[in-house]
Protein backbone atom coordinates (compact mmCIF):
# COMPACT_ATOMS: atom_id res chain seq x y z
CA UNK A 1 0.00 0.00 0.00
CA UNK A 2 0.77 3.56 -0.32
CA UNK A 3 2.21 3.91 3.34
CA UNK A 4 4.95 1.21 3.27
CA UNK A 5 5.93 2.24 -0.40
CA UNK A 6 6.82 5.92 1.09
CA UNK A 7 7.91 4.21 4.15
CA UNK A 8 10.17 2.06 1.98
CA UNK A 9 11.71 4.80 -0.55
CA UNK A 10 12.73 6.94 2.99
CA UNK A 11 14.21 3.51 4.14
CA UNK A 12 16.17 2.56 1.30
CA UNK A 13 18.38 4.02 -1.44
CA UNK A 14 17.51 2.88 -4.95
CA UNK A 15 20.14 2.55 -7.15
CA UNK A 16 20.96 5.61 -8.82
CA UNK A 17 19.85 7.92 -6.32
CA UNK A 18 21.68 9.60 -3.11
CA UNK A 19 20.75 8.68 0.34
CA UNK A 20 18.95 10.36 2.42
CA UNK A 21 20.76 12.95 4.43
CA UNK A 22 20.33 12.77 8.16
CA UNK A 23 20.75 15.69 10.45
CA UNK A 24 23.63 15.71 12.46
CA UNK A 25 22.77 16.68 16.09
CA UNK A 26 25.18 19.65 17.61
CA UNK A 27 24.98 21.36 20.95
CA UNK A 28 21.72 21.48 23.30
CA UNK A 29 18.36 21.85 20.43
CA UNK A 30 16.51 19.68 18.40
CA UNK A 31 16.82 19.14 15.09
CA UNK A 32 13.59 19.01 13.00
CA UNK A 33 13.72 17.63 9.73
CA UNK A 34 11.12 16.98 6.66
CA UNK A 35 11.87 14.57 4.00
CA UNK A 36 10.75 17.33 1.15
CA UNK A 37 12.71 20.25 2.86
CA UNK A 38 16.44 18.28 3.36
CA UNK A 39 18.54 19.22 0.91
CA UNK A 40 21.78 16.64 -0.08
CA UNK A 41 24.54 18.91 1.73
CA UNK A 42 22.13 18.09 5.19
CA UNK A 43 20.89 21.30 5.72
CA UNK A 44 17.43 21.01 7.21
CA UNK A 45 14.78 23.96 7.44
CA UNK A 46 13.90 24.15 10.91
CA UNK A 47 15.07 24.00 14.36
CA UNK A 48 13.26 23.65 17.87
CA UNK A 49 14.35 23.23 21.33
CA UNK A 50 12.02 20.77 22.83
CA UNK A 51 12.92 21.85 26.44
CA UNK A 52 12.11 25.11 25.81
CA UNK A 53 8.92 23.64 24.28
CA UNK A 54 7.57 22.05 27.43
CA UNK A 55 9.36 24.62 29.66
CA UNK A 56 6.25 26.70 28.11
CA UNK A 57 3.67 24.52 28.40
CA UNK A 58 4.76 23.98 32.01
CA UNK A 59 4.51 27.67 32.67
CA UNK A 60 1.32 27.70 30.70
CA UNK A 61 -0.42 24.80 32.79
CA UNK A 62 0.95 27.07 36.27
CA UNK A 63 -0.86 30.26 35.31
CA UNK A 64 -3.99 28.84 34.53
CA UNK A 65 -4.57 26.42 37.24
CA UNK A 66 -3.34 29.55 39.52
CA UNK A 67 -5.58 31.79 38.04
CA UNK A 68 -8.80 29.71 37.22
CA UNK A 69 -8.55 27.18 40.32
CA UNK A 70 -7.10 29.58 42.92
CA UNK A 71 -7.17 32.90 42.69
CA UNK A 72 -11.06 33.04 42.23
CA UNK A 73 -11.51 31.71 45.41
CA UNK A 74 -11.03 35.18 46.59
CA UNK A 75 -14.12 36.68 44.90
CA UNK A 76 -16.15 34.39 46.30
CA UNK A 77 -18.18 37.31 47.77
CA UNK A 78 -18.56 39.45 44.22
CA UNK A 79 -22.24 38.11 43.23
CA UNK A 80 -23.46 38.66 39.53
CA UNK A 81 -27.35 37.99 40.21
CA UNK A 82 -27.84 34.62 41.49
CA UNK A 83 -24.23 33.40 40.67
CA UNK A 84 -20.58 34.62 41.84
CA UNK A 85 -18.16 35.88 40.22
CA UNK A 86 -15.88 32.88 41.28
CA UNK A 87 -18.58 30.30 39.89
CA UNK A 88 -18.55 32.35 36.79
CA UNK A 89 -14.33 32.21 36.30
CA UNK A 90 -14.27 28.92 37.64
CA UNK A 91 -16.39 27.75 34.63
CA UNK A 92 -13.66 27.76 31.86
CA UNK A 93 -11.32 26.63 34.41
CA UNK A 94 -10.79 22.78 33.33
CA UNK A 95 -11.17 24.04 29.34
CA UNK A 96 -8.31 26.27 29.67
CA UNK A 97 -6.06 23.42 31.60
CA UNK A 98 -6.75 20.54 29.52
CA UNK A 99 -4.77 22.33 26.95
CA UNK A 100 -1.35 22.62 28.21
CA UNK A 101 -2.07 18.91 29.49
CA UNK A 102 -2.29 17.91 26.50
CA UNK A 103 0.40 19.13 24.97
CA UNK A 104 2.78 18.05 27.95
CA UNK A 105 1.10 14.23 27.51
CA UNK A 106 2.01 14.62 24.25
CA UNK A 107 5.58 16.37 24.32
CA UNK A 108 6.78 14.08 27.10
CA UNK A 109 5.70 10.62 25.81
CA UNK A 110 5.85 10.99 21.93
CA UNK A 111 4.84 8.06 20.48
CA UNK A 112 3.60 6.33 23.50
CA UNK A 113 0.52 8.83 24.12
CA UNK A 114 -1.47 7.43 21.98
CA UNK A 115 -0.71 3.65 23.67
CA UNK A 116 -4.93 2.57 24.32
CA UNK A 117 -3.43 2.90 28.44
CA UNK A 118 -2.02 6.04 27.80
CA UNK A 119 -5.15 7.79 26.43
CA UNK A 120 -7.36 6.21 28.89
CA UNK A 121 -5.40 7.75 31.88
CA UNK A 122 -5.82 10.91 30.70
CA UNK A 123 -9.27 11.18 29.74
CA UNK A 124 -9.69 9.74 33.24
CA UNK A 125 -8.00 12.38 34.73
CA UNK A 126 -9.47 15.54 32.60
CA UNK A 127 -13.16 13.58 33.23
CA UNK A 128 -12.19 13.82 37.29
CA UNK A 129 -10.20 17.33 36.83
CA UNK A 130 -13.99 18.62 35.54
CA UNK A 131 -16.40 16.91 37.36
CA UNK A 132 -14.75 17.22 40.90
CA UNK A 133 -14.05 21.33 39.99
CA UNK A 134 -18.30 21.50 38.60
CA UNK A 135 -19.34 19.91 41.87
CA UNK A 136 -17.29 22.00 43.90
CA UNK A 137 -18.99 24.96 42.04
CA UNK A 138 -22.76 23.61 42.37
CA UNK A 139 -22.62 22.28 45.59
CA UNK A 140 -20.86 25.53 46.98
CA UNK A 141 -23.65 27.83 45.58
CA UNK A 142 -25.77 25.94 47.30
CA UNK A 143 -24.37 25.73 50.68
CA UNK A 144 -23.25 29.32 50.81
CA UNK A 145 -27.02 30.31 51.69
CA UNK A 146 -27.51 27.62 53.93
CA UNK A 147 -26.67 27.91 57.84
CA UNK A 148 -25.11 25.42 59.40
CA UNK A 149 -27.29 22.39 61.12
CA UNK A 150 -30.08 23.42 58.21
CA UNK A 151 -31.62 20.59 56.60
CA UNK A 152 -29.03 20.06 53.58
CA UNK A 153 -26.52 21.81 54.98
CA UNK A 154 -24.54 18.39 55.59
CA UNK A 155 -24.98 17.20 52.37
CA UNK A 156 -23.97 19.94 50.57
CA UNK A 157 -20.97 20.13 52.58
CA UNK A 158 -19.84 16.59 52.01
CA UNK A 159 -20.10 17.10 47.98
CA UNK A 160 -18.64 20.38 48.30
CA UNK A 161 -15.37 20.08 51.15
CA UNK A 162 -14.52 16.35 50.60
CA UNK A 163 -15.99 14.35 47.76
CA UNK A 164 -15.58 17.27 45.21
CA UNK A 165 -11.95 17.46 46.33
CA UNK A 166 -11.01 14.32 45.93
CA UNK A 167 -11.59 14.32 42.49
CA UNK A 168 -10.09 17.25 41.82
CA UNK A 169 -6.81 17.22 43.54
CA UNK A 170 -6.26 13.34 42.88
CA UNK A 171 -6.53 13.94 38.64
CA UNK A 172 -3.51 16.51 38.51
CA UNK A 173 -1.49 14.22 41.53
CA UNK A 174 -2.75 10.72 38.95
CA UNK A 175 -1.69 13.21 35.93
CA UNK A 176 2.02 14.12 37.23
CA UNK A 177 2.53 10.60 38.15
CA UNK A 178 1.74 9.27 35.11
CA UNK A 179 4.56 11.85 33.31
CA UNK A 180 7.21 10.95 35.59
CA UNK A 181 6.43 7.48 34.97
CA UNK A 182 6.67 8.14 31.29
CA UNK A 183 9.28 9.84 31.78
CA UNK A 184 11.20 7.00 33.48
CA UNK A 185 10.52 4.66 30.97
CA UNK A 186 10.83 7.21 27.78
CA UNK A 187 13.57 10.05 28.39
CA UNK A 188 14.60 13.01 26.40
CA UNK A 189 18.16 11.12 25.73
CA UNK A 190 20.62 12.57 23.67
CA UNK A 191 20.54 11.47 19.79
CA UNK A 192 17.43 9.87 20.92
CA UNK A 193 15.26 9.77 17.33
CA UNK A 194 11.83 9.66 17.44
CA UNK A 195 9.64 9.58 14.25
CA UNK A 196 6.64 11.76 13.47
CA UNK A 197 4.53 11.68 10.68
CA UNK A 198 4.18 15.93 10.73
CA UNK A 199 7.46 16.53 11.71
CA UNK A 200 9.80 13.88 10.04
CA UNK A 201 12.14 13.10 11.96
CA UNK A 202 13.25 14.85 15.93
CA UNK A 203 16.76 14.59 17.02
CA UNK A 204 18.14 15.34 20.33
CA UNK A 205 21.00 17.32 20.65
CA UNK A 206 23.73 15.96 22.88
CA UNK A 207 24.58 18.39 25.68
CA UNK A 208 21.93 18.57 28.36
CA UNK A 209 22.50 22.50 28.80
CA UNK A 210 20.79 24.19 31.50
CA UNK A 211 19.68 27.85 30.33
CA UNK A 212 17.45 30.10 30.82
CA UNK A 213 14.81 28.93 28.16
CA UNK A 214 13.82 26.23 29.37
CA UNK A 215 14.67 26.99 33.31
CA UNK A 216 12.82 30.03 33.71
CA UNK A 217 9.08 28.72 32.91
CA UNK A 218 9.72 25.65 34.21
CA UNK A 219 10.42 26.70 37.64
CA UNK A 220 7.84 29.89 37.72
CA UNK A 221 5.24 27.57 36.39
CA UNK A 222 6.23 24.64 38.94
CA UNK A 223 5.94 27.57 41.89
CA UNK A 224 2.86 28.68 40.53
CA UNK A 225 1.01 25.33 40.66
CA UNK A 226 2.78 23.82 43.56
CA UNK A 227 1.97 26.76 45.82
CA UNK A 228 -1.74 27.13 45.05
CA UNK A 229 -1.89 23.55 45.20
CA UNK A 230 -0.54 23.78 48.60
CA UNK A 231 -3.48 26.77 49.13
CA UNK A 232 -6.03 25.01 48.03
CA UNK A 233 -5.35 21.40 49.80
CA UNK A 234 -4.96 23.03 52.91
CA UNK A 235 -8.28 25.43 52.67
CA UNK A 236 -9.53 22.22 50.76
CA UNK A 237 -8.69 19.35 54.18
CA UNK A 238 -6.74 17.38 51.95
CA UNK A 239 -3.29 18.21 53.09
CA UNK A 240 -3.28 14.72 54.14
CA UNK A 241 -3.06 13.42 51.57
CA UNK A 242 -0.89 15.83 49.73
CA UNK A 243 1.56 15.93 52.45
CA UNK A 244 2.57 12.69 51.66
CA UNK A 245 2.44 12.54 47.92
CA UNK A 246 4.65 15.56 47.74
CA UNK A 247 7.03 13.70 49.99
CA UNK A 248 6.93 10.70 48.26
CA UNK A 249 7.84 12.44 45.05
CA UNK A 250 10.46 14.34 45.96
CA UNK A 251 12.09 11.41 47.42
CA UNK A 252 11.42 9.49 44.20
CA UNK A 253 12.75 12.39 41.63
CA UNK A 254 16.01 12.52 43.63
CA UNK A 255 16.61 8.65 43.65
CA UNK A 256 16.22 8.75 40.14
CA UNK A 257 18.43 12.06 39.48
CA UNK A 258 21.55 10.50 41.77
CA UNK A 259 20.93 7.19 39.41
CA UNK A 260 21.17 9.22 36.50
CA UNK A 261 22.19 12.87 36.47
CA UNK A 262 20.63 14.06 33.15
CA UNK A 263 17.26 13.70 34.49
CA UNK A 264 17.49 17.46 36.03
CA UNK A 265 18.39 17.87 32.81
CA UNK A 266 14.91 17.27 31.59
CA UNK A 267 12.29 20.03 32.57
CA UNK A 268 9.62 17.84 33.64
CA UNK A 269 11.82 16.25 36.68
CA UNK A 270 12.86 19.84 37.56
CA UNK A 271 9.24 21.24 37.73
CA UNK A 272 8.10 17.88 40.13
CA UNK A 273 11.23 18.42 42.18
CA UNK A 274 11.32 21.99 42.86
CA UNK A 275 7.52 22.22 43.28
CA UNK A 276 6.87 19.31 45.67
CA UNK A 277 10.37 19.62 47.70
CA UNK A 278 8.68 23.53 48.54
CA UNK A 279 5.37 21.66 48.88
CA UNK A 280 6.54 19.25 51.68
CA UNK A 281 8.68 22.06 53.27
CA UNK A 282 5.30 24.31 53.38
CA UNK A 283 3.53 21.23 54.79
CA UNK A 284 5.86 20.89 57.63
CA UNK A 285 6.01 24.10 58.87
CA UNK A 286 2.10 24.70 58.90
CA UNK A 287 1.97 21.52 60.78
CA UNK A 288 4.53 22.43 63.28
CA UNK A 289 3.20 25.95 63.65
CA UNK A 290 -0.35 24.98 64.03
CA UNK A 291 -0.73 21.07 65.26
CA UNK A 292 -2.69 20.49 62.35
CA UNK A 293 -3.31 20.94 58.71
CA UNK A 294 -6.16 23.88 59.74
CA UNK A 295 -7.55 25.36 57.24
CA UNK A 296 -6.87 28.83 56.07
CA UNK A 297 -10.32 30.32 56.76
CA UNK A 298 -10.14 28.78 60.01
CA UNK A 299 -11.03 31.22 62.66
CA UNK A 300 -7.35 30.43 64.95
CA UNK A 301 -5.98 31.45 61.58
CA UNK A 302 -7.97 33.98 60.00
CA UNK A 303 -6.29 34.35 56.68
CA UNK A 304 -9.40 34.31 54.19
Amino acid sequence: NRYHRENNFLMESPQGLPDRPIAQPSDHTIKVTSPASVSTDGSTSKTVDLRKRIGLYLLWFGIVYAIFFSLISLTNGVKINLITLEEVLGIPGPFLAVIPMWFLHTTILGDHAQSFWHMMIFFCVVILMAQGGGIHLAANSVARDLVEGAPGFDVAYFWDEEYSHVEFYGAFMIFWVVLLYGHTRFPLQPHELRASPCLGCIRLKPQAAWNANWIVPTVVGSLLYHFFFWVGTIEGQFAVVGFPYSVLVTIFVIVQAVLDRNWLSQPTYLFVLVGNSILAIMYIIWLAWHGSFLELSDPEVGWL
